[in-house]
């Protein structure tokens, strides 16, 4: 019998990543190379189908329940292997934000609490990751998880008690473990390559600037959200009102389509000043004052929107120099990377289905989520990677076995091409496997249509070794 996985690219991958994993056990190390390996080759299965049989499912339970394995342990050959590809660009993001793991149909689990929020109820477990991308939109690999359970009876007390405690005691601090990942990361790449830690409006912070100047030494990008004082105004206007008397240029951007609105054409105003911002009159016990904190401030904003609720909007803070309108255009055009970490959260969920593992300890979980984030990445970076560069041949992914499977079975051809498909061509076949019609109005496939696909890969191609060994 033919061993698919020796040959196929999700092995291959799996290889690579792995390849320097440091679980202090030689078996440990492998059973994560053969677990990464089988997730990726069928991200949304469960895992005694991902795994093939019961031996191989009950190695990947002892394996997330040993207490040798930590999540940690698992994510550190990944990100030996991000920080080489970010070596290779002039500037990366480290993007944090936090999403929420629901397990509230399975309250049985040992080690969950409270989600209730604005957006969130029942119980589960808060994820807030760290992942590396590079300054062109291209997913490097996942730097940081960190996982944990509300307290129940401490969450929830209300605001007032909340801002009495520095941040170190809040659940805020979660955008210091952010900047202090970004920071380990930019001693680890070294000068040639610039780290800019970039947060959403959550991370807009007094703390969070002043740690990254003093304690961090990162540069940080910023959707802004609070009407800060600043020491140029002396008419104690608010940040945003002076920022908007420095008009530096217009520019024009594409929408994209969304739900129920059509692709428009935007043209918005930018404006950009140098400012200091003011300490917070008012600070919990124990929280550092870091005095004044300069940054330079940046406006986007659409001057004639179709309708109000199409208004585009960003205010951005950032320590990145801005010494001209091509500057503040390319620190707008960073911060819209942001939204490769939703995409990633999205893949995790819906492809990898991480709120479906079956598992009876947060812990344990914890352990497969970090494996599963490498997966979700490998399915990230495929599909980025397949529109930044479709000319490249697809060879510098895929496997001989899996192009001329996938080819054949698509084109309903009994040979295929003597030269490889591109990669652009090869993923829109990809994405022909898994349900996109690749009609010249349907766009590019999406992530969740790739990891469809990609699941079949490998049996495609185990198809292929077998017929081509019998002919």
């Amino acid at each position: 019998m033919i061993d698919i996985r020796e040959s196929d690219e999700v092995a291959q991958f799996a290889r690579a990543e792995m390849a320097h994993a440091k679980l202090g056990d030689r078996r440990l190390d492998a059973r994560l190379g053969k677990i990464v390996s089988s997730f990726a080759a069928r991200p949304d299965a469960s895992i005694p189908s991902a795994c093939c049989n019961w031996a191989g499912a009950k190695g990947a339970y002892r394996f997330f329940g040993n207490k040798r394995v930590t999540p940690e342990k698992i994510l550190e050959p990944h990100v030996d292997q991000a920080i080489e590809r970010s070596r290779e660009h002039d500037l990366v993001l480290a993007i944090g934000d936090t999403t929420y793991l629901d397990f509230s149909q399975r309250k049985e689990m040992e080690g969950i609490g409270p989600l209730t929020g604005r957006k969130t109820t029942g119980l589960g477990l808060v994820v807030h990751s760290t992942i590396l991308a590079s300054a062109s939109g291209i997913p490097l690999g996942v730097a940081d998880n960190r996982v944990w359970a509300r307290d129940e009876e401490g969450y929830g007390k209300g605001p007032e008690r909340c801002r009495e405690l520095p941040i170190e005691q809040k659940e805020s601090s979660k955008w210091l473990r952010s900047l202090e990942v970004a920071s380990d990361i930019q001693e680890r790449v070294g000068s040639k390559t610039k780290i800019v830690a970039t947060f959403d409006r959550e991370g807009d912070i007094y703390s969070v600037l002043g740690a990254a100047r003093d304690r961090f030494d990162v540069d940080l990008l910023i959707r802004a959200q609070h009407p800060r004082k600043i020491k140029e105004d002396p008419e104690g206007r608010a940040l945003w009102s002076f920022v908007e008397s420095n008009k530096v240029g217009e520019i024009e951007i594409s929408v994209p389509r969304g739900k129920g609105k059509k692709s428009r054409v935007a043209v918005l105003a930018l404006y950009a000043s140098p400012v200091t911002l003011q300490s917070p009159p008012k600070r919990p016990k124990g929280e550092n004052d870091y005095g004044p904190i300069e940054v330079f401030a940046i406006h986007a904003k659409e001057i004639t929107p179709d309708r109000k609720s199409d208004l585009i909007s960003w205010r951005l803070l950032t320590t990145l120099p801005i010494d001209s309108l091509e500057d503040s255009l390319r620190a707008v055009e960073l911060y819209s990377r942001r939204w490769l970490i939703e995409q990633h959260f999205r893949v995790l969920k819906s492809g990898c289905k991480i709120e479906e593992r079956q598992f009876e300890e947060a812990d344990r979980l914890a352990n497969c989520l970090a494996a599963d984030s490498i997966v979700a990445w490998m399915v990230l970076y495929l599909t980025i990677v397949g529109r930044k560069t479709p000319d490249l041949p697809c060879t510098v992914i895929f496997e001989e076995c899996e192009w001329k499977a996938v080819w054949v079975y698509v084109n309903q051809k009994p040979d295929p091409p003597e030269t490889p498909p591109s990669l652009g061509e090869f993923v829109a076949l990809v994405g022909r496997l898994g349900g996109h019609l690749g009609r010249k109005g349907d766009g590019y496939p999406g992530s969740e249509t790739l990891w469809k696909g990609l699941r079949r890969v490998p049996d495609l191609a185990g198809m292929w070794l077998v017929m081509r060994n019998i002919g």
